[in-house]
Formats: structure tokens, sequence, C-alpha cells
């Protein structure tokens, strides 16, 4: 499921989006008519965001009464600083706040600014930030493409963030999939970046801009009101952006109540304080009775937002948007002055009422002192980024013949396939069409052939299958962008390099750790966690080149301290490093555990899954305690093992370990399961080492049919933990396929590696070349006679 529809479908089926599906989604819109259309409102738009953005930031979050009587202070400060700037707050004569014959200073120009040496020049908030790195990644991305504008939103510092946004980026980095990162919030942080979401579909039209727009919402606030309030915005700004003149006052809240009342589901929204303390309803119910009755009676915006408060809540910036634009949607520079002096969340408000003014009057009837004035700023230091970007928008999305963007697909490694069939070379933040017909009838009819014929297929294929995926990824690890058909290509022939500099076919700590489990599971007749731990504790007296954090706080607890080496020899290896895991290790989601388990699935393939289970639990909590690192390593032994029972067989072995997960795994590994059936993309990195990726992605070629070179090299253009993730999809796809589905020119330089011929020399203990004596001994009845262990013993 890689189309941004089938996603929002699958949102709407699950529940997992706060919002009516309405007819608005099938609503296909015209194209802009190139024969009229001036892209200059386009940039009107953007810039009266920018604009309305930077007028407010310095007096954010003040009420209107204490701002105009602070404001003269202002204007002294300027005075001081540069006379010829007095303009920018001036003696504006009206009526009464509180007291009669009250004058009071307005803003009307920017005001000193700390982050600018205090000059008068617009700084930009979050507003302006989080709007234009929208654009930025849909022009990076050929189109709107939500897991990339998730990692964009946590790559740089957002000034004036607010505490949905904060959330969000916590649950993005606490490696949660972008669509569950959104919080039910009904702030307007996801309303005041919106505007850019229509730039692409300017040319095309369609429908799929409601789709975009409303992924976009959910990203950060995924709640009813927003996403309504985002949908409903975006079809204002489509519609005045072709406008001839100004549209009647009432065209602002009936526009918007239309959409809106279609989409709304919560309808408990309550003010905080004022006039409407009372009021429960939906956002559109309120437009439709209170600020219709408010522009009847007359009210001045200020007087208007007095009674309902206007703050960063949408129940009040949405009246406050739209009875501001009622007002004044035919003067912007009047309209974006209003904004900002009249309310409390001036910044974002001013910044939705420039968007909607830009868009209907267009750039040069924004006053032009603003625009000279504007930093162009999205950064610290980057002036003028902001006019760069809405260059490249109109050379991208207007002036040249481009892709539609309802073709970006959400998974880039299959694009990236279709890319290396065509002998192109793909940059990384480039979109390729999605893969032709003709291949993807060439892969199902590959994939069709390739399954495992026999239990001894299905056994050797698995340990193989994990050895291949290792040695390949190893050369392209830790690279956090996606790999090129050349270097896939250069990887899946096990030539070495990489940044460990690897001989050619060598492993890395996932084979070494995974061989190391095998030799104990064949030395005992039982599960013996004990021989598992001093099996393991042997490998990190090897001095191994790669080792993942959690692996040495917990595996290597008896090698950093005397206190900890005393534990493993009082009381056992098992018993100290499951202590030390415990300690250090029971937040780490890290994917050490299951990239060494795949030798429990082929031993343990006659046992239940609940034995099973346990046992894969147990030696798990030696590293990586978490639940969900357990749960998912019980899955993923489950599955194999099934595979091995039944070779081939892989809806069934997908199903045992949904029925396991269903009745004793938690919520967020039956979570991955359930979007592994349905093909829901994840992403690679920068989260890389999240044991969520390669689970996912492995349940998922497993479920939809992958082989198993096409499952490897997808895993491998992915880029990120690529050694893991190759090792972990190659373990679960040779037990599907088979040992006769990998290439021999992969298995032969991984079985004949001579290690002492380059930089990280091994032991022989380690190697694999005794994988296929190992399946040998792991396959055999646990009656039969162990594997004699003729290497050294820890003490």
């Amino acid at each position: 499921m890689n189309n941004k529809r089938e996603i929002l479908d699958y949102l709407f089926q699950t529940g997992q989006i706060d919002i009516k599906r309405s007819k608005i989604f099938d609503l296909d819109l015209s194209p802009m008519p190139p024969s009229f259309f001036d892209f200059d409102r386009v940039e009107g738009m953007m810039l009266g965001l920018a604009i309305g953005d930077a007028l407010g930031v310095t007096t954010e979050g003040m009420l209107p009464r204490y701002r105009h009587t602070i404001s003269g202070s202002f204007q002294r400060t300027q005075q001081q600083i540069d006379k010829s700037h007095q303009r920018n707050i001036r003696d504006y004569a009206n009526q009464p706040l509180q007291k009669p014959n009250n004058h009071y200073w307005e803003i009307r120009d920017y005001l000193p600014n700390k982050y600018a040496n205090n000059q008068c020049i617009g700084i930009p908030s979050d507003d302006t930030q989080m709007a234009f790195w929208t654009l930025e990644q849909a022009i990076a991305d050929g189109g709107f493409n939500p897991e990339n504008l998730a990692e964009r939103f946590n790559q740089n510092r957002i000034f004036g963030i607010g505490s949905t946004v904060r959330k969000f980026l916590i649950n993005y980095q606490c490696h949660q999939p972008w669509f569950e990162c959104g919080i039910k919030s009904a702030g307007n942080g996801a309303l005041m970046r919106i505007a850019p979401m229509l730039i692409p579909h300017l040319k095309f039209g369609k429908s799929d801009l409601w789709v975009d727009t409303a992924l976009s919402a959910m990203l950060t606030h995924n709640d009813s009101g927003s996403i309504a309030a985002c949908l409903s915005f975006i079809y204002m700004l489509w519609q005045l952006l072709t406008m001839k003149t100004p549209p009647k006052p009432e065209w602002w809240l009936n526009t918007y109540i239309e959409i809106a009342r279609d989409l709304e589901i919560d309808s408990s929204y309550c003010f905080r304080g004022g006039a409407f303390l009372n009021y429960q309803g939906s956002i559109w119910q309120f437009l439709d009775e209170q600020v219709r009755e408010a522009y009847r009676q007359n009210l001045s915006v200020i007087d208007a937002c007095n009674q309902w408060y206007s703050g960063a809540y949408l129940l009040e910036t949405v009246p406050t948007v739209i009875y501001i634009l009622m007002k004044h949607g035919d003067n912007p520079e009047e309209a974006i002055v209003r904004a900002v002096n009249d309310t409390v969340d001036n910044d974002t408000v001013a910044a939705i009422v420039g968007a909607a003014v830009g868009a209907l009057h267009g750039k040069d009837r924004l006053p032009q002192r603003w625009i000279a004035n504007l930093s162009g700023r999205t950064k610290e230091n980057d002036d003028g980024r902001v006019f760069e970007l809405l260059k490249m928008a109109r050379k991208v999305w207007w002036d040249s013949t481009i892709p539609n963007p309802s073709m970006n697909v959400l998974v880039k490694t299959a694009q990236l396939l279709a890319a290396k069939t065509a002998k192109l070379s793909e940059k990384s933040s480039e979109v390729q069409p999605p893969l032709s017909q003709d291949l993807m009838a060439k892969a199902a009819e590959k994939t069709v052939s390739e399954s495992a014929q026999n239990t001894e297929d299905a056994a050797l294929g698995c340990f193989l299958g994990a050895v291949v995926g290792d040695a390949a990824g190893g050369v392209l690890e830790f690279i956090n962008r996606s790999a090129t058909p050349e270097e896939v290509d250069r990887a899946m022939r096990m030539c070495g390099g990489g940044i460990w500099n690897l001989t050619p076919g060598q492993v890395t700590d996932d084979t070494e750790l995974a061989i190391c489990l095998a030799r104990a599971l064949c030395l005992s007749p039982t599960f013996d966690r004990e021989n598992i731990a001093r099996s393991y504790a042997k490998w990190i007296e090897s001095e191994p080149f790669d080792m993942g954090l959690t692996t040495y706080r917990s595996l290597g607890c008896f090698d950093q301290n005397p206190t900890w080496r005393e534990i493993c020899q009082k009381q056992g290896y098992a018993a100290g490093m499951s202590q030390a895991a415990a300690k250090f290790c029971m937040e780490s989601k890290a994917n050490g555990s299951l990239m060494r388990i795949a030798p429990l699935g082929i031993w343990g393939y006659r046992l239940d899954d609940a034995e099973l289970a346990q046992y894969a639990q147990e030696d798990c909590r030696l590293s990586h305690p978490h639940p969900t690192c357990c749960d998912a390593v019980a899955c993923y032994t489950i599955a194999i093992a099934s595979l091995i029972r039944e070779p081939g067989d892989r809806q069934t072995a997908f199903e045992r370990a949904e029925r396991w997960a269903i009745s004793y795994g938690n919520a967020e590994v039956r979570g991955w399961l359930e979007k592994a059936r349905l093909n829901l993309p994840v992403l690679y990195y920068p989260q890389a080492g999240f044991v969520k990726i390669a689970f996912s992605h492995a349940f998922r070629h497993l479920i939809k049919g992958s082989s198993f070179v096409e499952a490897i090299e997808e895993t491998l253009f992915g880029g990120g933990d690529t050694d893991t993730n190759a090792c972990i999809v190659g373990g679960l796809l040779g037990a599907a396929c088979g040992a006769a589905s990998i290439p021999k020119t992969a298995i032969d330089p991984v079985l004949n590696c001579d290690t002492e011929q380059g930089i990280h020399p091994r032991p022989a203990f380690v190697h694999p070349r005794q994988v296929p004596e190992l399946v040998t001994y792991l396959l055999r009845e646990r009656a039969s006679a162990p594997l004699r262990d003729r290497s050294t013993t820890i003490n």
C-alpha cells in the first residue's frame, strides 16, 4: 500500500484519523488555467503568511489592550535606534478600549527584534518556518511526502514551537510512525502551515489535494476541528487564487461552514472563558451562530475578538480569522494590521489572514515596505531563503513540465527498484515513477516460483539468508539516505568495503551472534540460557569490531567493570546479563536481539508456539528486555519455525505470528503486523536501529510474496541500519523461499571469506562457513547427540 489515497482509506477504516469522510475527498478541481492565472498570487499567499507572522511575533500572546498601551515604549526605543523608521508604530486615534478619548499606539511595521540585533526587519517564527519547510520538502520530493516532511520538521530548531508540535516531535523521535505521531489537539499549529499544500496541484487539480491536506494536517494535529479547518482553508485559498474581485463578506463565512460541517466529528469544543463560556459544540456551528451575529451587529474586530478571545485554540482562531476577512478582506494591509493589533495569538492569526489576502490580491497589492524588510529566513541566518523557495516553486510547479504529484508514492525503495531496472542514477531526494506493469508482472512471476521445497531447504535458506543479508548490508551500513542502484549492485556482489572496510564476503555482529546462539543450542538437548549467555560472552571477549550500544551494556556487562564480572561469575552469565539489561537497557527498542534469533526458530520448529515464544523472550531479555522487543522476537521466531514446519506456506506463518501477538503480544507489535499485512510504508531512517523497521519490512515482504533477492535489494535501497535490516529480512525470506533462491554468487564469498586478509580478522568459531553443519544439528531431534564443541570455553 504505497498510494497516499490508499493510506488515507486505511486510516478512515481503522478510525485512526479524527474526521468524517466527506464528499470533498472526491471533489475534482480544475487545473489553474495558464491563460490568465498569475503565479504572483501564489507568491502573495506565501509572502502574506510570512509577513503576518513577522509583524506579529514580537508582541505574540499579549492581550490587545495591553499591546496598545506598551507599544509606545517600542516606538521610543525604535526612535533611539533609527529615527528614519518612526512609522513602525504610529499614534493612531480610535474608539476607546478601556477609557473614553484614549489614544493608543498601533503596529504597522516590523518592530525591533532581538534576534536581528534590534533591527526593524521581519524575522519569522514557527508559522513561517513550518510552512516554508513544507514547501521546500515538496520541491525536493516532487510532491507531498508525509514521511519526509515529518523528518524535515525534526531537523532544525523551531522558533516559538507550540506544545502540540513539541509532542509530535517527541513521538517521532520515539520511533512512532508518522501517521501515529499527531496529537488530538485543537491548536492552530497545523492550520498556520497548511497553505503551501495546494502549490504542487496547481497544474493538475483533481482530488488528490484533499488527500494531501488531510494527511499533512493530521501529521501534527490529529483532531477533527484542526483537519476540517485545514481542508476548509485550502478550499478557500484555491478559490481565492482565481478571483478577480474580492468576494462578498458572507462568502468567507458560508464557504468555511459549507466544507467544515461535513468533516467535523467533535462537537464538544468549549471556550476557556469570556462571554461564551457556556458554549459547547462544533467550530463551524459557532461560526454560523455567533460570528454571523457579530457581523450583523457590525462589531469592530477587537470588540468581536474580545468576546471569544483570540488565542491559539481553533475555537478562537477560526472565528477570529474569518471575522477579520469578512470585515477587511478587500484591503490586505488593513486585514493584516487588524490581525496583528487586535488579537492575542497575533503572529499566527496574521499569518493565516496574510495567506488569504495574499492569495486574493497578489504580491503587488501587499505593502512593498513589508516585502523589502522581510528577512526571508526559515532558520537562524538563511536570509532570503523564503524568496529562493518561491522562485524554485514557480520553476518547478508552474513554469516547467512536471510529474503529477499524485504519483508520489511513499515507499521510495520501490521507486528505486524501478530506477535500477531502467539503469538510472537516482538522487535520494528525487522521485521516480512507480514500477512499470511489466516489471511488476515479472516480479510476481518470480515470487511464485520461489518457495522452500522441504524442511532442510527452508532451514538452510533461513540461516544463509540472514548471513547473506548481513554481509551485503554491512557494506552500506550507516548511510542515512537511500542507496543508489550501483551501490546495491556492488553490495550484492559481496565486494566488501564500506564504513568498516570489510573483506569481501565478511559478516558483522549480526551473523556472529546468531552463530553463537546456534552453537549453544547445538551443544545442549534443551534450551540452556546459561550456555547461550556464555556463548555470547565468548564473543564479547573476541573483541568484535561492530557492536550495538544496547548489546555492549548488557551482554558486555562483565567486560565493563569488576562488579558485573563478579556477578556473572557468582550468579551465572545469564543472571548477570539480564540484570544489566534490566538496569541499563529497559528503554531500548533496538534491533540487536531480533538480528540474532533466527537459529532458535530452526532449533525449535517442532515446539508449540507458546513454548518457542517463551524461549525467544528469555534470550531477548539477556540484552533487550523491553516488552516490544521481546514480543517482536517471539513473533519472528514463531514465523520461522512455521515456515520450516510447513515449507513455503507464508500465509500460515504470518497468521501464527499474528495469532500469538493477538493473544499475548503488546499493542505496538500487533500494530506493526497489521500494517505489514496492509503493505504500509516504514522509513528506514533517521531512526536506524529501531526494531520496528526490520520487523515490519520482514513481515511485509513475507505476506506480499516478495522473492528473496527482491526483498534484500529493497532493504538495501532503503539505507539506514542496512546490515541488521537485511539480516532480519533475509532470515525470514530465506526460510520462505529456501536456500535455492539465494544467489550462489552471494553465498560463496561469504562461506569462503578469509578475514585474515582484511583489517578485521575474526576467530574461527564465528565464521559462517559452519552454517550448513549447524543447520543439520539444529534440525536434529533433541534426543540426538549434540554438537561437540571443540572451542575454548569461558572461564
